[in-house]
Order: C-alpha cells, then sequence, then structure tokens
C-alpha cells in the first residue's frame, strides 16, 4: 500500500504526540512492505529514508520570507507566499497543497492519505479535492482526530473567538467534515468533538496508537514510595491547576510526599506569559519545603527513567485523546493516576484493577486516588502495574494495532466513493435540499451590470469570450448609463460580432434591479455575475460548473480574487460559514449561481442603496439552505477604483446598512446571538474584519502602532543624544563649516 502522511511535527524536531504516532505507524508499516511517506514541514528541505519502507519528506515553511520587503508585486511571486496573505497556520495548510502537487507529478498519486485534524492542516488539500476533479482523483484522505484547536482553546482559556484563532477553528471542522473518512485513537475524542460541531459525524473509527517499545516493560519497579510525576506540558489543558489544588489540600492535611512537574512550559496569557512563572510564584512555598518539583522538559530517555523512579504516574488532564505518557508509564508497569476526561481512562481500564480514575466533576474525586496510589504497599504496586503492563499490551502493541490500522486503511480505499452532496460546516446548509440536477452542457448566462463604465467595458467582454470549454451567452443591462464614451462603448459591442451577446437597456434603477432584471432575461441555468469593470479568468466558468454538477446542494460557486488596477493582491473567499457570513461579505460578487435559487432566493433588494446587496442575497441564498462553495484559486479578478461603490461607503454608511440587512433576517442573527456577540467583542466592529485568517482586532492594532511610534522616539532620542555629543566634540569645526555655508 502507497500511503501518504502529513503531518505538523516529526519526532526529531518535536516530541509531540502526533509525531511519535506518526513515527512510530510509519516504521511498522514500512517493515510490513507498505511504502509510508510522510510530509512535514521542517528546518531544511530534503528527502530522506528513515527506515525500511519509510521516507521522510520535509519542507521549510515561508514565515520568515514573508518578511521580505517587496510591495510592488503579485502576493504569489512574493518569497513570502502564502504566509504574506494568510496566518501562519492557514499558510501552513496551504504549503501542503504545492507539496502534495508536487509529489503527485513526480510519481503519481498514493492510494491513500492521512493528515492531523488540528491547526486545519487538511483544509486546503480536502477544499482543492472537492472543487478539481483532476487532483488527487479517487484517493481517500483520512482525517485523524487528535487535538483540534477549537476544543484545547477552551480548556487552555484562551479567548477563542479572536480572529485568526477562531477562523483555523472553523477550517478544522470544515477538514474534519471534508474528510473522506475519520480516525481516532480515543472513544473519548470521538464523542467529545461531536460537542463542538453542528450535526451528527459521520462514522469515527477507534484504533489506539502503535507502541513499539512495549517489549521494553520488563519490570513493574516499586519506585519511591512517596514520589508522585506528572509527565507532560504545563499546560491548563493538562489538568496541572486542580493537579497542584489537590496537592495542596492533602499537604495541608499532612500528607507527606513529593510531586514532581516534567514537562515544558506553554504560553498561557491569562496567567501572564508562563504557565510555569505563575505556579511557581503560586507555590514557591512548596517548592521551598521540597514537596514539589518543577523539572522541565527533557529527553526522552531521561523523562523514561524519571517515570520509572515514581510510586505513581498521574495524568490529569481536563481533556486529553490518547497520551503516550499514560502508555509509556502503563508499559513501565507503574501505578497510573488518570482523569476520566481522556483516552487515558481507556487505557487504565474500568474496574480499576489496571490503575485509578478520577473525575473532575466530582469534588474530591482527585484527592482520594492521590491518596489511594500513596497508601498502596509494594507487593500492591507490583501487581497493579503487572496488570497495566498486561493490558496496554493488548491494546496497544503493534501486532494487534497495526493489523487493524491497515485493514482499515483497506476498507477506506475500497469504499471510497466522490461525495454527492458538499460537506458544509452547517449542518443546515449540508443537508438542504437537493437543487434540480443540472444537463451535462448547461447553458451560463453571463450577466454584465452596466452604468457609464465604458472606460472597462471591452476589457470585461473580452474575459468572458476568451473563457474555456463551457457553453455561454452574455447578457449586458444596460442601467440607463448617460455618459457619451459609455454610451459609445456600449455601441461598439452592440455592433460587434459576439456570439450569444444581447443589451438590455432599461432605465437607471441601481445595481440591484440590474441584476434581477439580469437574472430574470437569463436563458441559461446558471447566471455567472460579472461586474463591467472586472474580469474572469478563461478558466473560471468551467471550474466553477464543474462544482455546480458536482453537488446537488451546492447553489452558488466563485473563487479567490486577484486585484488589479488600483491594487495588488489576493483576497481570499471561503465556502458559506455561518455566522461569519451575517458579519462579513465571503465574496466578491463575481460568481455563479443556479438562476432558479436566484430568482427564488436571492434576489438583490433594492432598498439596500449604498452597496453589499449581493451580501444581503447571499446570506437569503444561506438562510434558506443554499450553500456557496469557494474554488481556492485566484480565478477571477476584481478591479481596484478610487470612485468605485464599494470605496465609497463609509462606516457610518456601512453600519446602516448592516443594520437593514439584519433586519431581513432577525431569525438567523437571533440563532446565531451568542456566537455573534463574542466573535464582535473580540474583534470590533465586523465591517473592518475583511480577512479571517490575516485580521487582527482594532486594539491589537493600536498596541502595536504605540509599540511603533515608542520605538520612533526610541530612535529618535538616541540620534538627539549622538546630535549633542557630535556638536560639543566637534564645535569648532561645525562653526566653521556652517559659517562657510552661510557665505560669511
Amino acid at each position: 500500500m502507497k500511503i501518504w502522511i502529513l503531518t505538523s511535527e516529526t519526532p526529531h524536531h518535536w516530541a509531540g504526540g502526533i509525531a511519535r504516532y506518526v513515527d512510530n505507524f510509519a516504521r511498522a508499516a514500512g517493515r510490513e512492505g507498505n511504502a509510508v511517506t510522510v510530509i512535514s514541514r521542517g528546518d531544511e528541505a530534503g528527502v530522506r529514508e528513515v527506515s525500511e519502507g519509510y521516507r521522510l519528506v520535509e519542507f521549510v515553511h515561508r514565515y520568515e520570507a514573508s518578511r521580505h520587503p517587496i510591495s510592488d508585486i503579485e502576493p504569489d511571486e512574493h518569497p513570502g507566499w502564502p504566509f504574506n496573505n494568510m496566518c501562519y497556520f492557514a499558510a501552513l495548510s496551504y504549503q501542503y497543497v504545492w507539496e502534495v502537487e508536487r509529489l503527485l507529478k513526480e510519481e503519481g498519486p498514493p492510494d491513500i492519505i492521512e493528515c492531523q485534524d488540528y491547526a486545519a492542516l487538511g483544509y486546503f488539500l480536502l477544499q482543492k479535492k472537492l472543487t478539481d476533479k483532476s487532483f488527487l482523483g479517487d484517493t481517500p484522505v483520512v482525517v485523524h482526530l487528535h487535538t483540534p484547536d477549537f476544543a484545547v482553546q477552551q480548556f487552555n482559556q484562551y479567548p477563542r473567538y479572536k480572529l485568526p484563532d477562531y477562523w483555523i477553528g472553523r477550517m478544522e471542522r470544515a477538514a474534519i467534515w471534508m474528510a473522506d473518512a475519520l480516525l481516532s485513537p480515543s472513544h473519548f475524542i470521538a464523542r467529545e468533538i461531536q460537542n463542538f460541531v453542528e450535526g451528527d459525524l459521520p462514522k469515527v473509527t477507534t484504533i489506539p496508537y502503535p507502541w513499539p517499545e512495549l517489549q521494553q516493560a520488563t519490570e513493574a519497579g516499586a519506585g519511591q514510595r512517596n514520589l508522585l510525576v506528572c509527565p507532560g506540558r504545563i499546560e491548563l489543558r493538562k489538568g496541572v491547576e486542580p493537579l497542584l489544588a489537590a496537592c495542596e489540600k492533602l499537604w495541608l492535611e499532612g500528607a507527606s510526599f513529593t510531586m514532581e512537574m516534567v514537562g515544558g512550559d506553554v504560553h498561557t496569557p491569562l496567567k501572564g506569559g508562563s504557565l510555569t512563572t505563575f505556579l511557581k510564584k503560586k507555590y514557591a512555598h512548596r517548592i521551598e519545603a521540597g514537596n514539589l518539583v518543577f523539572t522541565g522538559a527533557l529527553p526522552h530517555a531521561d523523562c523514561v527513567q524519571k517515570m520509572s523512579q515514581a510510586a505513581a504516574i498521574v495524568i490529569p488532564s481536563l481533556w486529553e485523546n490518547f497520551p503516550n505518557t499514560c502508555i509509556e508509564a502503563m508499559s513501565l508497569g507503574k501505578v497510573v493516576v488518570a482523569s476520566e476526561q481522556g483516552g487515558q481512562a481507556e487505557m487504565v481500564g474500568p474496574d480499576g484493577s489496571c490503575g485509578l480514575t478520577f473525575s473532575h466533576h466530582e469534588e474530591g474525586s482527585l484527592e482520594k486516588a492521590l491518596l489511594k496510589a500513596l497508601a498502596m504497599d509494594g507487593p500492591e504496586r507490583e501487581a497493579m502495574g503487572h496488570a497495566a503492563a498486561e493490558r496496554i499490551e493488548s491494546l496497544c502493541s503493534l501486532s494487534s494495532v497495526l493489523p487493524a490500522r491497515l485493514q482499515h486503511f483497506q476498507e477506506v480505499i475500497e469504499s471510497y466513493r466522490p461525495k454527492a452532496t458538499y460537506p458544509f460546516v452547517n449542518e443546515a446548509l449540508r443537508e438542504s435540499s437537493a437543487a434540480p440536477t443540472l444537463p451535462e452542457d448547461p447553458l451560463i448566462s453571463v450577466v454584465i451590470p452596466y452604468y457609464n463604465l465604458g472606460k472597462y467595458l471591452q476589457e470585461c467582454i473580452d474575459s468572458v469570450y476568451a473563457s474555456e470549454g463551457s457553453r455561454f451567452e452574455v447578457v449586458i443591462v444596460n442601467d440607463g448609463s448617460n455618459d457619451p464614451q459609455s454610451l459609445e462603448a456600449l455601441e461598439m459591442i452592440r455592433q460587434g460580432d459576439y456570439a450569444g451577446l444581447r443589451i438590455l437597456d432599461i432605465p437607471n434603477g441601481g445595481l440591484a434591479n440590474a441584476r434581477n432584471v439580469g437574472a430574470e432575461a437569463a436563458s441559461g441555468e446558471l447566471v455567472a455575475f460579472v461586474d463591467a469593470d472586472d474580469r474572469v479568468g478563461p478558466r473560471f466558468l468551467a471550474r466553477a460548473t464543474a462544482v455546480m454538477q458536482r453537488y446537488s446542494n451546492v447553489h452558488l460557486v466563485y473563487s479567490w480574487v486577484r486585484f488589479f488596477d488600483g491594487g495588488l493582491g489576493i483576497w481570499h473567499s471561503w465556502s458559506f460559514d455561518l455566522p461569519y457570513l451575517l458579519c462579513h461579505n465571503q465574496l466578491v460578487p463575481i460568481a455563479m449561481v443556479r438562476r432558479d435559487t436566484f430568482l427564488k432566493h436571492g434576489r438583490n433588494k433594492s432598498h439596500i442603496i449604498y452597496g453589499l446587496e449581493d451580501l444581503e442575497g447571499w446570506i437569503s441564498l444561506a438562510e434558506a439552505g443554499c450553500g456557496g462553495v469557494a474554488i481556492p484559486e485566484p480565478l477571477v479578478q476584481y478591479r481596484i477604483r478610487g470612485d468605485s461603490m464599494f470605496k465609497a461607503i463609509e462606516p457610518d454608511k456601512k453600519l446602516y446598512l448592516y443594520d437593514l440587512i439584519s433586519a431581513e433576517h432577525p431569525d438567523l442573527y437571533a440563532r446565531y446571538g451568542l456566537e455573534l456577540f463574542n466573535l464582535q467583542n473580540a474583534n470590533g466592529p465586523a465591517f473592518g474584519w475583511d480577512q479571517p485568517t490575516m485580521f487582527r482586532a482594532p486594539q491589537e492594532r493600536l498596541l502595536g502602532q504605540l509599540e511603533k511610534l515608542s520605538q520612533l522616539e526610541q530612535q529618535n532620542k538616541v540620534l538627539l543624544e549622538a546630535e549633542a555629543w557630535y556638536r560639543k566634540t566637534f564645535a569648532g569645526e561645525i562653526e566653521a563649516l556652517e559659517k562657510e555655508q552661510s557665505g560669511e
């Protein structure tokens, strides 16, 4: 089997859980005759053979290159693309598409691809697969449910509604729904992720992590009777705060034991930055008394040595998947005290013979478990440790896990079928009723609203007629143009030799009315709206049509946008996602829509008079259960004009327009009221968000500007001090030079 695994971590750089799992599985699967390729970010780009049948392909994320001060070229020509147009993890997700495309060209597709869920690593890979039949073909993509940020942020007390972090969470959810199959090492995670998504998840196959080092667990050492070790990052999600609170309670009651915390630090804003520093300060008296020790991060072998010395290992996580530390502790024959809030409880088992469990939801439960572990005598600890080693062997040994993993892959490959409906994040869009089936070669009506834009019309028309592989007509709606140059340009088009072109002359009624008139007059099953000053690329109509034909629940298709004329840049469109669409437009009005859908649900409303009439129409489609899909490539071009209608929308006008839009959809805004409140509380007025992966809240931008100002003031102070020194040191020379320059 030819297997590709996408991961953000590899063991020789990061020793995280996903890294160790990937390495263990790849080595074992390679030995069994499979060809495993692990694709990961790294410090240096290159390919190396790790072991039999297992190679590592690394690339360097373009983070540093994004800082190049180049402003006069297109974003995708910049050495830092795509990071210069997205946040770190969104750009990383997009870069994986490049790496996969390069390998596809070199050696063809694999049998199956697996990628992690967190950081939305597979988002753009899956989005491209769903919108481009030529990419990956019938290769299924499995998303491995590990530790998505949308859950971790909550348990780490992060402000999870702040952009761009909030949007990475939406991308993670989207990737889960877009996956061809879902895999999880624990039943806990499979259940818990259900609480963070809309609707019932598809089947999640649960297979534990493989652990090749189990054979090293030959002794169930008793360890130091009064030493407890907690291995893992010093992170709120890992339960370190309630653990130390429980320990403090026991110490105050006279218990005598040492708790050793072994793990690296995690930045925790609500605790002032370093959680370790915060805890050291809070429990300084216990550190001084020798009750509490912070060891910090250790090499793997040293960490195992520390665990082997303990009477018991504590895994106190508030939310956890299937921690390697618990596998290692049990394989070492140690007593494990594990919370029920994670896969560690599944490892220990329900009957108490292979370890001790407690619940964070039961007061005193953690203290009782710690006291029970400390009260065990040597024979009791050895008996429980021996049972723990046997249980983890039965769960995680390669001999049981590897065949199950490979069989799961084979079943996914054999049962693979392309999706017939698009897997939107929102249940209402995902489950909406199917639209009528489109003919094999549908007619596309390109509707061009036109009002006094004669300077640009020919360019727009030429771009449409350069479209490849599509059957189309063009309907120009002349909305009462009165500019002589524009009327002359229109007449030249009217007299030209353009197949399938019609011009409708109507009294001036505004952009919204012109779009509606064009859709009513259209002959095609599909309508593509293109403003008269914009352009479409040669592949847009065909690509959008293919997506529309592929999914019965897709009513609107659009793409990323390239700015031109008065500005450079690429603007990222996103598939419909509520409630974000209620706050800010996710597409420009160069889009293809089913004609019947638009006339029934998406007509532009003429009283939305200053702009954003297209946004209101898209929201109307979403409320009716009609989803829109973005092709993640810049296939259309949006002209930046200083005198454009959009540029003229001042903040007060935008506030007024959002007032009008929300009044049109009170039930929809009420349904998402809680999330809308938190989003706007975290990010400021929604009309200023623009791009969810590059957004910084106004207060953060202000702090950044103040920091720059402070730096400039400091630089100015240094320059003034230098000037004073030079004037004092070279007073005579400066005086003579000044007299010479003044002509004295």
